[in-house]
Formats: structure tokens, sequence, C-alpha cells
């Protein structure tokens, strides 16, 4: 079984490039020499299992090289390569620099075009592969100061290889197919920007990656210059960091100096890893060993999660030589540090001065390595565009000698043009709606004094001093005899006083040239020059009784310490800080209160602290503009009528009283989110004419004790002031949550005295005072029984999602706003239809993105296709049509949705199918289905059964066609144990559990049942699974040659209708007696008489229909008319009053035109005298309409009675 997938396959582009490469690369160097092949297939196994995509390797490999293991490792790999997939592996490997005579059997190895290719070729013929993905130079071709150098010596320049030869090369195999990227290791920021600099201008490939030493004992040469030369913003380099921990020196196994294990690097490579060995890097050891302990981490985990952190990093190189240590190094990434962590190791740093080149070392050995190669004639190319910025300038450059200073009125010119510039950007910044300008300049001047005289407080009395690190110290003062003395302050900080005569020190003397500081002048008394930070009192001593006994001092010579506590005003006003902010923050209040506030405006002011109590309402006035009323409110009838009564009896309570009746005090709007609660409530306002006073049940809360129930005090006084007025507090729950389920003892004592309090204040007005309290909530069960009870809500009006009448009349409101391409009864009936089960809020939603999607497709007016596209877009999810999947998923996905397509077309009681998809949905679904469920309330034990048999068609297809099953049925199994345990548990429809019920219940641990009992269910609802999987595998493979053909279709066109269905399927063999849901989407409602008639066919007893008058036929010879779509839609438009030409006739249609004309023709004077009947009204739009065409298309002249043309 594979490892699950770790932290260190997080995937980063490296570079410009495209390569995706994990946060890990796995190091090989050790193939060959300290690991075997069996052991190098058992860690590039366990790595990449992992999620590690890179390997690293190089032609040299194994190290330490040698002519008789050279290209082990990428046997090694090349064996291992041939068991895994070559396109889910990146492969980096290096072409050696100058040196190494044994691999060129024509002398001595260079970065030049015969070289490369030559490496190449080697190399993939020890892989066995076709292209290698990055290729890198290991080294420079030319002199370089490498592997803990401690400078530039331009003794030993050599002749180099041109960059552009080098470039040259490694197009020469990407040209090839033979390479797709190409880097550089070992590389200076000189290095990076000639290759970037002549690839840019040459079209030459591009270096993409750089691989250098980087950890925490290694990391200022890269972050004080490399950093930025690779930055996305200059060369876009991605550094591939390799030693991260320091040859296993950071992981802490040699802090007490013991041995390594014999095949370590500490063995092998005892002069490169001498640097890591030295005291200063021991000492660092030891200190970042005590961070990780601090931080509850092993100093490995500590080291590889820091590399892991910095953003300078594409990808850490980590190998190993045991299985265990590759296996913490690799769960070292699963490590996130904290602030305190990187906070902690930054601290460090100071130890690490001057390991490795530091800034000021390294910008001096750029530039000696420019200038060296310029002025000797060993380069041939003029420097880079834009060197300049990258370089420190000695004196002016060239370009600017003899230039004559820039002209006054020029330079103020310009001043005058930034000044404006920054008075613009101030503006905008501190432009605001409800800004106090004058006071806001005069806070921020105020606040501009404040910091300017801190600052000069800061200062003030400071003596002229520098920071240094203790390295630094040691080896400039120290050693140089220039430490008088040294005082620890606070015991955090060092203070060094220089000897009296030696101020002007290394920061002075050191820039006449020398090595040592050039003492100048005399001073009474030793000076305060150089502070220091130390980790502890003890290490700090330690450290300075070794540097003193290295320099051979006696005791009595020693630098004498002492330690003081010191504070400054900086702690004196940290002291007084809480008062001070206890102050300014009563000053706020108060100022709040007053109206007035920080910034200017007091709008806020209501909720100062001694406002605190106050409610604070949404107030709609009773002549407000934009109310809404009880027509801008559909889908809820039943609730209207009852919210009615509280409307008659804010208007006429006198109508009431005089009958001795009384209107309860509140109701309780309870239904599902969405539904229109707090709409009706708004309605109710509007059409009482009434104030309205609208708070949240969470607006009660505070964190202050006593501000609940004062809330609830002053809401209910606002409401009798303004009185008769209707309270409505929406998401009551909130604070009326039944006590006994508060939680634990004390835990919300703050919200049942708001409880109390609303339950005293309900129960404590009289009736007369015309003030009316409605609530919403989605959790009438939650709530406290008291609140419930007559005389406070003692009615729980009942919002539910709509029926499909509803549904009709939200959308017709919703859809007036809208530009229609049919008129609104069009579209309200279908999408009534089409959406079962939505809510007020999502019928909405529906509107409004189908009017985005008509608007982004540029349409001028919203047709069908956008509202099925919106329905689609709400129910399933955004389409991802991008999305990449497999071929074979595709297939699986094709023959999962045909699966319940064919399943659904053929089971009597399973919902009707409106489409099949398989372009991905949302987060998860790789194809869609859509049913148009009717509407009902009951479900038999055969529908269910049917219902569970179409959810695990998708399932049975897979194994019926494929042979195989895959993960997709995740969500069908859900509803399929779903629906069982229902039948068994909570219906009663299982016959040895009997006619029980045990409904799921919130909260409760214990089953109201026996463990027999629970195995009998757990029995009972596997053998009705498999009963009705059972059944499914026989239909479908009885059907396999329709679940084919339909998963053909669904390949090719990806969305199947119905209408593909019913062609590729055949009519569906179950006949409704009803009409459902998908026959209203078809057709809308104004088939209801033909659905009826229907079922009059199939009962044997035919219908009453709307008779017309006189004694003429039922039915009407026009039902090839109204039977039309085209038509049925042309009708209603020309009702609109459009003028627009009839669609063309058929030969039915227009025959039965002519025969109802002749029928007009004798009986018009009585029909026209009652055109109630919309029917005749239709047929009389028609007649007229074609009175005006002597013809139709397909049929004869139709005949028009003079009566009735």
């Amino acid at each position: 079984m594979a490892p699950p997938v770790s932290a260190a396959a997080k995937l980063r582009r490296l570079g410009d490039s495209d390569l995706n490469i994990s946060e890990v690369t796995l190091g090989t160097m050790t193939f060959g020499v300290q690991n075997t092949e069996e052991e190098a297939h058992e860690q590039l196994s366990y790595s990449f299992d992992l999620g590690v995509n890179t390997l690293d390797t190089a032609e040299i490999y194994p190290v330490p090289p040698s002519a008789e293991t050279q290209g082990r490792t990428d046997r090694y790999i090349g064996s291992w390569l041939k068991t895994r997939k070559r396109d889910d592996i990146i492969i980096a490997t290096k072409v050696a620099g100058y040196g190494n005579k044994y691999l060129r059997p024509d002398g001595e190895t260079r970065v030049k075009p015969a070289h490369i290719q030559a490496a190449v070729d080697g190399n993939l013929e020890r892989l066995g592969v076709d292209h290698i993905d990055l290729l890198q130079i290991h080294w420079p071709d030319r002199y370089v100061s490498l592997f803990g150098a401690s400078g530039y010596d331009a003794a030993n320049e050599r002749e180099a290889i041109p960059f552009e030869e080098q470039l040259r090369g490694m197009e020469a195999v990407i040209k090839a197919g033979k390479v797709r990227h190409v880097g550089v290791s070992n590389e200076t920021s000189y290095g990076v920007m000639r290759f970037t600099q002549l690839a840019e201008s040459l079209g030459l490939p591009k270096i993409v990656s750089i691989q250098n030493s980087y950890s925490l004992l290694v990391r200022s040469a890269f972050e004080t210059d490399l950093a930025e030369t690779c930055a996305l913003r200059q060369c876009n380099v991605g550094l591939l960091a390799y030693s991260p921990l320091a040859g296993g020196a950071l992981s802490g196994k040699y802090i007490s100096g013991g041995k390594s294990h014999e095949k370590a690097r500490f063995n092998i490579f005892p002069g490169y890893m001498e640097r890591y060995n030295k005291s200063l890097a021991r000492e660092a050891v030891a200190e970042y060993a005590k961070v990780a302990q601090k931080h509850g981490l092993s100093p490995t985990q500590l080291a590889l999660a820091w590399c892991k952190s910095r953003w300078n990093v594409t990808s850490t190189i980590i190998g190993a030589t045991t299985m265990d240590q590759l296996k913490e190094n690799l769960s070292a990434f699963e490590v996130n540090l904290s602030e305190d962590a990187l906070a902690d190791i930054d601290s460090q740093a100071g130890l690490l001065v001057g390991y490795g080149p530091g800034a000021a070392a390294l910008r001096r050995t750029l530039q000696a390595e420019f200038g060296m190669l310029t002025r000797r004639g060993l380069c041939t190319e003029p420097p880079p565009k834009g060197w300049g910025k990258f370089r420190v300038k000695e004196g002016k450059p060239k370009a600017e000698e003899g230039r004559a200073p820039p002209k006054e009125g020029a330079r103020a010119e310009g001043a005058k043009t930034e000044g404006e510039g920054e008075s613009k950007a101030r503006a905008a910044v501190g432009s605001g709606e409800h800004l106090d300008a004058a006071k806001g300049a005069q806070q921020v001047g105020l606040l501009l004094t404040v910091l300017g005289t801190a600052g000069i407080l800061a200062t003030m009395g400071r003596p002229d001093v520098q920071e240094v690190s203790f390295q630094h110290f040691r080896t400039h003062l120290l050693v140089n005899g220039l430490v008088d003395r040294i005082e620890v302050s606070n015991k955090s900080t060092a203070k060094v006083f220089v000897r009296p005569g030696s101020q002007r020190t290394e920061m002075d003397g050191m820039q006449a040239g020398g090595g040592m500081p050039q003492p100048s002048g005399a001073a009474p008394a030793s000076t305060y020059r150089f502070y220091f930070s130390i980790g502890s009192v003890d290490s700090f001593e330690r450290k300075m009784e070794e540097a003193q006994e290295d320099m051979g001092l006696p005791p009595s010579s020693w630098v004498p310490i002492t330690y003081t506590s010191e504070m400054g005003w900086q702690m004196e006003l940290l002291r007084l800080l809480p008062m001070v902010g206890l102050l300014g923050l009563y000053m706020w209040f108060t100022r709040r209160q007053l109206g007035g506030g920080f910034g200017g405006g007091g709008g806020m002011g209501g909720r100062g602290i001694f406002n605190v109590g106050k409610a604070q309402v949404t107030v709609l006035d009773k002549n407000a503009k934009n109310k809404i009323m009880f027509k801008d409110v559909a889908g809820c009838d039943e609730a209207k009528q009852e919210v009615m009564e509280f409307v008659n009896f804010l208007k006429s309570p006198s109508k009431y009283q005089e009958l001795g009746a009384s209107i309860p005090k509140g109701a309780l709007l309870v239904g599902p989110p969405g539904t229109g609660k707090t709409l009706l409530a708004k309605a109710t306002a509007g059409e009482a004419n009434v104030p309205f006073l609208s708070i949240s049940g969470s607006d009660f809360m505070e964190m202050f004790v006593g501000v609940g129930p004062a809330r609830v005090r002053d809401l209910f006084a606002q409401a009798r002031a303004q009185a008769p007025s209707i309270i409505f507090i929406d998401e009551i729950d909130a604070i009326g949550r039944a006590r006994s389920r508060g939680g634990f003892a004390g835990g919300n004592d703050e919200r049942e005295n708001t409880l109390n309090q609303l339950l005293v204040e309900m129960d404590g007005f009289a009736t007369t005072q015309g003030v009316v309290v409605l609530a919403g909530t989605n959790r009438p069960d939650i709530l406290d029984p008291a609140l419930l009870r007559p005389g406070r809500f003692d009615r729980q009006i009942s919002i539910d999602r709509p029926d499909i009448t509803g549904r009709n009349d939200i959308f017709r409101i919703h859809l007036a706003k809208l530009k229609l391409d049919e008129l609104v009864d069009f579209y309200s009936e279908r999408l009534a239809a089409l959406t079962p089960g939505f809510a007020g809020a999502d019928i909405a939603n529906v509107v409004n993105e189908a009017a985005l999607i008509a608007a982004r497709s540029g349409k001028a007016s919203v047709t069908m296709v956008d509202f099925e596209a919106a329905v689609d877009r709400v129910i399933g999810g955004l389409e991802k049509r991008n999305k990449v999947i497999s071929v074979d998923e595709r297939r699986t996905v094709a023959f999962h949705e045909a699966g319940h397509a064919v399943a659904a077309w053929f089971l009597e009681h399973a919902e009707p199918l409106l489409k099949v998809s398989i372009v991905p949905r949302g987060s998860a679904a790789l194809g869609f289905a859509q049913y148009l469920p009717s509407e009902n309330l009951l479900m038999t034990t055969q529908q269910m059964a049917d219902m569970t048999c179409m959810a695990l068609g998708g399932r049975a297809a897979e194994q019926v066609l494929l042979g195989k099953i895959s993960t997709g049925a995740q969500n069908d199994l859900e509803r399929v144990t779903k629906m069982a345990y229902a039948q068994v548990a909570v219906y009663g429809m299982n016959e040895k559990v009997g006619l029980l019920s045990f409904p799921p219940r919130e909260g409760e641990l214990n089953k109201p049942y026996s463990d027999a009992t629970a195995l009998l269910i757990d029995q009972e609802v596997r053998e009705i699974v498999n009963t009705a999987y059972a059944r499914t595998l026989e239909l479908l493979t009885v059907k396999r040659d329709l679940v084919q053909a339909l998963a053909d279709k669904l390949l090719e066109k990806e969305v199947v209708n119905s209408a593909d269905l019913e062609g590729i399927l055949g009519p569906r063999p179950w006949r409704s007696t009803e009409l459902r849901n998908i026959d209203k989407f078809r057709d809308g409602f104004q088939k209801r008489a033909l659905a009826d008639t229907a079922a009059a066919e199939v009962s044997g007893s035919a219908p009453p229909v709307e008779t017309p008058p006189q004694d003429m036929p039922a039915r009407v010879p026009l039902s090839s008319v109204q039977r039309n779509e085209q038509w049925a839609a042309y009708i209603r438009r020309r009702a609109a009053g459009s003028a627009e030409d009839p669609p063309a006739l058929s030969e039915e249609q227009a025959h039965d035109l002519s025969a109802a004309a002749t029928f007009l023709g004798a009986n018009c004077e009585n029909i026209v005298e009652d055109m109630s009947c919309d029917l005749w009204r239709d047929i009389v739009r028609l007649l007229l309409t074609f009175a005006q065409r002597s013809e139709v298309e397909t049929g004869g002249p139709i005949v028009l009675t003079g009566q009735v043309a």
C-alpha cells in the first residue's frame, strides 16, 4: 500500500519554465558509493510514492567522483525508471564544469558545445530516457570562489569558455529534443546576469534555475545578493537549495563531537566538510538546536522547515544514506514554523557574519571578478545592460564625468511635480464619505507631532554606536586588543567599550586599506562604540573564555565584564501605557457620547458605551416610499391570509374589541431559509401602514453583562411610543433557545436573562397598546416552550417552500422585470415545473443568473436556453469544461450517467429524466443528471424500491459494461443507504423490524433500541440494497445495447436532452394518468384539459370540459393548432398586441381552420355575444389574422363569412 501524499509534494513553478516541481527534490549523489542499487531503488520509490516528482543527478555522480564509479548513479536511476512512467518524473542533471580530466577523452573537462553534447548523450544512455527536463552547469567554467572560499583571488583567474559559446551548446541539445530547460549551479550574480542578458539579446535559451548551497549555516551569500538577482522581477531564476542540513551538521548529531557513520560525508569529504566543523559552525548548530528544542522540534525539522519557508527557495534537495534519515527529512516538510520560531532563528544569524561571503565582501568579489575579466581581456562580451544597478560604483560613472549639474529651475520643476503627485496620493488615501477633512488633518498633525517627539526622545543622548555580531567582535575587536571592558545590560545586550585612543576602530581605520584598524587621537576614558545581542549569560561567558584562551591570555588579562539593569524612558513609557490607554479610551467614549469622535462625525455615536443599552432598531416609517406590499409577496397565500388578521387588527381594532375578541399578541413565522419570512413581515408593515421596527436576535447580545435585557426593554419602549406598530425579531433562535439546552451551567446566563426579559415584555403590556410582535426562525424545535405558549407567540405561521402554483406566482413577479422573448406566463409556467423544491430566494437567484448569462452572450432578450442554464448552474454548480479529465475517466463517467438514465427510463416509479450531462460541475461532480420529480407528499414501497435501483444504476452500468467499478458512486451510495435505513427504521416498511419508527434525534447518544435490533436493522438494510442492486444489474444486462448507445452519444455531445433520450431509448413504457412536472415543463399549464382527457380515456369516463355557447361541439376542430407549441406562443403574442405574421400552417392545421371558419360563419351572431370563452377568443384571433392571407402554404383557401371578417 502506497504511503499518503506528503506536504513535500506541493508543486512550485521553476523560474519562468513550464516545470512544476515538488517542494522536495531527491538528491542522488550517494547512489553508488554510500548506497547500493537496492537501497537507491528503495529511496526513489518511497519518495516518489509520497508525491516527490523531481530527482537530481549529475554526470560525475556518485561522489566523491572517480573514473571507476562515474555514471553509476545514473545507471541505478535508469534501472528504477523502467518501473515508472517517464512523464511523471522530472529529471535534473548537470554537466561538469572545469576540471576532471578523466571525463573527457580529449583533455580537460570544459563547458563547451562538444562536451555538453557528450555529457547529455552519456546521461541519456545511462538513464535510458529520450530527454532530460533540466540540464545545469555543475560549476562555472571560469574561476569563481566556491565551497567556503573566503574571497575572490585574482591570481587564480584562467581563460574561460565565453558565456555565449556555453549557451550555444545548450541551444543545440534543446533543438535536438534532448533537453527541455537549462540552468546553472554554484553560480554568482555576475554569472546569472550574463547568461540572462545574452539569452535575451541573442535569443538563446534562458536559464531557469540555480542550484546553490543554502542552509542555516550558509545563507548570507544568497540572501544579500543572489536573492535580488534571481527574483521574479529581475532574472526570474528558481533556487534549488542543496546541502540544507550542511552535510548533516544541522541535524545536531555532531554537537557532542561524536564520530559519524563511516559512510557519512564528514568522513568521506573531510576537507570539504571542514567548513561545517569549525568552532563557529559548531556553536551555531548548538544554538539552533536550542531553538528547535524550545519549539518542540528536532534540529533536522527546524533546518528543513526553515528552507521550506523561504520565499526564494523553489525546491530543497535532500538526500540520505539510510531510509530512516530519508523518512525524517521528508517528514520535516510537514512542519510549518511559527513567527516566533522564525524570529528566534533570525536572532542567531549574527553568529554567521562572514560565514560564506557577507554582503560587502560579495559585492567586492563581483566587482573584482568583472573588472579583472574585462581588464585582462578574458571576457569577450561587453558588460550586460543594466549592470550598473547591480553593483557598487566607485566614483562617478564615465558617462557622467564632466557633465554639468542640473539647473535649479529643472530641479525645482521636478520637485514641484513630485510634490503634486504626493499631495494627490494623500488626497486619494485620505478621502472618505464620512470623514471630516479639517478634524482629520488636525488629528494627523497631532499624531505626527507625537511620533516625532518620540523619535527625538529615542535618539536623545544616544552615543554613536554600531551593532555588530559576536564573530565580528571577536575577530576585529577582541583579537586586536581594542576592547577595554564589556557591560552586559539586562542580560541581553553586551555593550563594548573601546580603549582610549581607539575610537576610530574598524569603521574608520579599515578604509585606509590595511587589515588592522589605525588608532588615532586619544581619549581620556573608554568609549561605548559597539553592542551585540547575547543568547544567554552562560553561553556568552563560555564563548569569551574560549576566545581569550585561544589568544593565549592569562585570566588576569581578560576583558572585565560587568552586569547592569537599566530602565530607559521607553520602559517607563511602557509601564505607564495601560493607564494612558484607559484614559484615552475614556476620553474617546466621552467624545462619542457627546456626538463627536476622533476623525470627525458622530454618526455612530449611538453605539457609544453610554448608549450600549439602546436597541439598534431599523425603523420603516409608515410614510416611507417604496414600501413592500402583499402584492410583492407570492408563493405563500395561506401565510398571507394568517397575517392579514394582524393587519386588520391594526387598521380597525374596534371591530374586534366590540365583539370581545383580542388579536394574538405575537406570531412566529417558521420556514426554511429563503422562503420569505422577513419579506412577509415587511409586507405586513406596508399593508398596515404603521411603523415597523426590525432587529436581529443577535443584536441583543453584547460583551457587557445586562446589555441584552436593557435592549429588549428599549425596543418595546420604542414600539409603544409609536403604537400602533409592529416589532419584527429576525432569527429569534439566537436568544430564544430552550434554557435546558444552554450548555454548561453559567455559560449562557446573559442569553437566558435576555430571554426572560423578552418573555416579561411580551406578556407585560395590554393588547390595546397596539403593538404586534412577529418573529422569524428556521429552527422552531429549539425554542423555549415558554416563548411559544398562548399569550406570547401563540401562532406559528408556517411558510414552506412553494408548490408549483406558488413558484409560478413568484416567477411572474421576478420575470416582469426582465426583457423576454415570450410572454411572462409562458416562462413562469415552465420554470415553475422545472424548479421543484426551490424557495423564493432560489427562484430570484435563477432569474438573475439567467439575465446575467444572456447579457454575457450579448443577447437582446432572455430566452429559455438562458433559464435552463441558470437552473443547471444553481442545482449542479458552475460548468468546468476546461477541467482536465483523462479519456478513461470520461468514458467511465459516460457509462455511469448512462446507467442512471436507462434505469430511470425503464422503471415505473423512477423520477422522469430531463437531461444527462458529462460536463464536470461544481467542486466534485463529474457528471450531472437532471430529473423532474413529481411533488408527491407520500411514497410507497414500490416507489422507494425503484428510486433505489435508479440510484444504483451508475455503479451497475460500470460493472456490466466496463467490468470494473469506480469511486464515482459515492454520493449515490449515500442516498441509497439513507433511503434504506428510512424504510426499515423510520417508516416501518420492513416485516422483520415491524411497525416501529426510530427517527434520528439530534444530540442523542443513546439509541432507543437494543443491539439485537440494531443488528437486525443493519441486516435488513443490506438485504434491501443487495436486492435492488441485483434487480438493477439484471435490467442493465438486458438493456446493455441501449446503455452503450447512450454512453456513445454522451461522449459525442456531452449533453443529451429528453428528445435525444427518447430517440435512443424509445418512448418511455410507463404512462402517467396525471399531469406531471415534466409535462408542465414541456407544454405549460394550458394543457391541463388535454391531460384530463387522457385520464378519462384511461378510466373510461369523459371529464367535464368548458362548453362553448349554443349547441356546439365540446371539441373544437382546432386541436392541431393548439397542440403546436409555435402556434400557442403566437396566439399569446397576438393577444398582447403583436402585429407579426403567423407561422406557416400544416395541411392538418389549415383544414381545422377552414372548418372552424365555416362553423363560425353559420353561428357568428350567437358566438360573438359571449366572448368570455378563452378558446373562442383564440379561434377568432386566428381567423382574423388569416383573413389577410388568401391562401395557406399547404392547404387551400380559407373562406370567411362576412360576419366573421
